[in-house]
């Protein structure tokens, strides 16, 4: 109320609802995740409902098996139907029946509609719609003329108030009006699933071909409707009409991420078929998928054996079950095996000319080769995957998502982190969009991987959050495993020890209790690196062996440099340096052209060469290190080098230098929140004297580095500081944007800065410098 001398002015304010971000808030949520936003859709913002729903849910949470969906109707609570009941009470019997029949529609209103099911004629369906809108209970579309309830809540109060049989017949009369109308199938299914008898032959037809529509894009409505169909079928039904629905349930289920429940269906399928049946082989892949969600691989494998010994090469169905195979063989920890699995498909495929199997195929072997270490044919593999996947427009199509998912998997194990990115985003859109929600939590892992590797380490935390949250949603413990290991993984790098160790804890218990996953080893080697980064150098030494042996064997040849680091740090805490020579020779031998291997064992020497009084040597090792970093475009890791480089320096007395790469290695770890890491750099740069600066390098810093940039670095650089876009760059030196991108992204690395102008004035003073 606003004030003026004696008298007042008073005015209306017509509060706006919460927005996802406000509600999160208000319920206690550190993020607006898909709970939170379920129950945001039912509130439609309105504080009070909102709480109300936020207690129900924590009073009696959904069942693992109903994963959440922010579409998805919560359970009203009493205190809430009591609130809506209340606003019943003064409505007029019309207004009541009219907005029952709202509750039954759903929406949009159709006035022609509601007077079928409310037997009213057209002029009195308008007054009574008048009634709601004063009552607020409903209100007007973007549209204008469509009609809405204003929250969704009230609508499921109306809807669950209404007796079962006045609930049917409404259902069956707007069935039959739309179909009069030639509405599409799947308009009419909801209806048809809430009306239609028992032995309905025509309700169950309908049921399953509109659930054979929505499949590939909302499975969790196809399990619906599916389940539905099979209950409506007559006790006299053969199997030959009741496998073909019980398999597509199967289907529907694993990609709603409701792999326990695919998994007895496939059973309770696989049961009512002859022991020779050629029907078998595709439920028996199924199986073999849901067994690798859930990770029991070993069961799966008897039956992908057991099933090839009766395909003949060049069968329909011989690609599939050689590439779910090649699958299990990389969670048995057989290397060789699955490269030789996913060869043999890729030559049927190519022989059966499928474009689609095709690109399973070639991103299946691209993803073996690239885990066993294979880089220069991985990358070979990936360029020709991606090129089919392009040609396929996978972002339309859901069927291609587990080639996507392959592909990314190739992409990190060959340092291409940029591009697995792109693709993990693409994924995320696709599984979101076609609510392939087992797939979805799978490209969340891929979403922390991809940002972790290239130093965005925020970044990976929230993603972090968001697998783990899609994880529990689906009950599915190997993706919580990998999640959680990520996470554990994440916070090491941030500097928060004691919640990377919380997260390693956590991931190992649940990886000891579900053994035989592809990722339960990430679960120990994450939990050693956490032990070993709080100083616990035994046990974490001793956590990583166990799980993965002396020489890492159960950890994919790829992703072995990482954790040797780790160890070697370990014995080299432990006195035991022959050990760490030796697995860094190891590392040096099989790096192969890999930058990232070549990376880590530079850098591990690097550490040996300190330990051993030879600091000359340590820097020499380090700066290759940085280097190999940079080209795989790892600027944490190039930083953590620099960091090494610049103890060297120091220890050898080449004060400029130590001080060049240290500046370097805390801008880099302070833009990265790598607390522990930046307050190391800064105390080797307090004890030569430096006044530590928060935030960048220095410019004098930035220009030292500009003068370690390559030819062609250097030339980007010179254009960058000309106000050059990477398009015009790309033009004028006859090369790709992609490529300017890449050589750009080393110059920001090598400088120490984040901007196109921090870029220009280290060239500009550079330049002054050589006068």
């Amino acid at each position: 109320m606003h004030r003026t001398g004696a008298s007042s002015v008073a005015r209306v304010l017509r509060l706006a609802p919460l927005t996802i971000e406000e509600a999160a808030q208000f319920v206690g949520s550190a993020s607006a995740s898909v709970l939170v936003r379920s129950i945001h859709a039912q509130s439609g913002g309105n504080p009070y409902f909102l709480e109300q729903l936020s207690r129900a849910v924590q009073l009696s949470p959904p069942s693992p098996t109903a994963v959440p969906n922010e579409t998805d109707e919560v359970d009203v609570p009493d205190a809430l139907r009591r609130a809506v009941g209340l606003e019943l009470d003064r409505l007029s019997p019309g207004g009541l029946a009219v907005l029952q029949a709202c509750s039954v529609i759903g929406g949009p209103f159709d006035v022609d509609l509601l007077a079928e099911i409310t037997r009213l004629d057209r002029t009195a369906v308008l007054t009574f719609v008048d009634e709601l809108v004063t009552h607020d209970l409903l209100e007007a579309t973007a549209e204008a003329k469509s009609l809405r309830f204003r929250h969704p809540v009230v609508k499921r109060a109306v809807y669950d108030g209404l007796s079962p049989g006045k609930r049917i017949d409404a259902h069956w009369r707007v069935a039959n009006w739309l179909a009069d109308k030639g509405a599409p199938l799947v308009d009419r299914a909801h209806h048809i699933e809430h009306s239609a008898a028992f032995g309905d032959e025509a309700a169950v037809a309908a049921l399953a071909d509109a659930a054979h529509v929505v499949s590939t894009y909302a499975p969790a409505t196809a399990v619906g409707w599916y389940r539905a169909a099979l209950k409506l079928l007559p006790d006299t039904a053969g199997t030959d009409r009741r496998l073909p629905l019980e398999l597509s349930l199967a289907g529907a289920l694993a990609s709603a991420g409701l792999l326990h429940d695919s998994r007895v269906a496939l059973d309770r399928t696989l049961t009512r078929l002859p022991r020779i049946a050629s029907d078998r082989l595709p439920i028996i892949r199924m199986i073999a998928r849901a067994e690798h969600g859930l990770g029991r691989s070993e069961n799966a494998r008897q039956l992908l054996l057991d099933a090839l010994g009766h395909v003949p090469v060049g069968s329909t169905e011989f690609v599939p079950l050689q590439l779910a195979l090649a699958e299990n063989n990389l969670m048995t920890r057989r290397w060789n095996r699955a490269i030789d699995a996913a060869r043999q498909a890729i030559t049927e495929a190519t022989a059966m000319g499928d474009p689609s199997v095709l690109l399973s195929a070639t991103s299946r072997l691209a993803w073996c080769t690239g885990y066993a270490a294979a880089t220069t044919e991985a990358r070979s593999l990936i360029d020709t995957a991606t090129m089919q996947l392009n040609a396929l427009e996978a972002q339309a199509d859901p069927r291609l998502l587990e080639a996507l998912g392959d592909l990314v998997n190739a992409e990190i194990a060959v340092d291409r982190f940029r591009i697995a990115d792109t693709h993990v985003q693409r994924g995320l859109r696709l599984a979101h969009d076609s609510g392939q929600r087992y797939a979805f939590g799978y490209f969340a892992l891929g979403a922390v991987a991809t940002k972790l590797f290239v130093g965005n380490l925020q970044g990976a935390r929230a993603a972090a959050a968001g697998a783990i949250e899609a994880a529990r949603s689906l009950d599915n413990d190997q993706l919580l495993v990998a999640a959680q290991s990520l996470r554990c993984w994440n916070e090491i790098q941030l500097g928060n020890i004691s919640v990377a160790l919380s997260a390693g804890r956590s991931a190992v218990e649940i990886a000891e209790r579900t053994r035989g996953g592809l990722f339960s080893w990430l679960a120990h080697v994450c939990y050693g690196d956490a032990l070993i980064e709080s100083g616990e150098f035994a046990r974490g030494r001793q956590e990583i062996i166990s799980a993965c042996g002396a020489e890492l064997v159960h950890i994919p040849p790829a992703a072995r440099p990482i954790w040797q680091f780790a160890l070697v740090t370990a014995e080299l805490a432990l006195g035991v340096r022959s050990v760490a020579i030796a697995r860094t020779r190891q590392m040096e031998a099989t790096a192969g052209v890999s930058f990232s291997r070549r990376g880590y064992a530079y850098l591990c020497r690097s550490r040996i060469q300190l330990a051993e009084g030879n600091p000359v040597a340590a820097a020499a090792s380090a700066l290759r290190a940085v280097d190999c970093f940079d080209e795989a475009d790892m600027r944490l890791w190039s930083a953590r080098a620099r960091l090494v480089c610049g103890q060297a320096h120091a220890r050898a007395g080449s004060m400029a230098e130590a001080v060049r790469e240290l500046e370097i290695a805390h801008g880099v770890l302070h833009e990265a929140a790598a607390t522990r890491l930046r307050d190391e750099a800064a105390r080797e740069l307090r004890a030569l004297g430096q006044r530590v600066r928060p935030g960048r390098p220095t410019v004098g810093a930035a220009v030292s580095s500009h003068c370690r940039l390559s030819a062609r670095e250097r030339g980007i650089a010179d254009l960058v500081s000309q106000g050059l876009t990477n398009r015009q760059i790309a033009d004028q030196l006859f090369i790709s944007a992609k490529t300017v991108e890449k050589h750009l992204a080393r110059v920001f690395t090598k400088l120490g800065v984040s901007t196109r102008a921090a870029v220009a004035a280290a060239v500009s003073q550079q330049r002054a410098e050589d006068g």
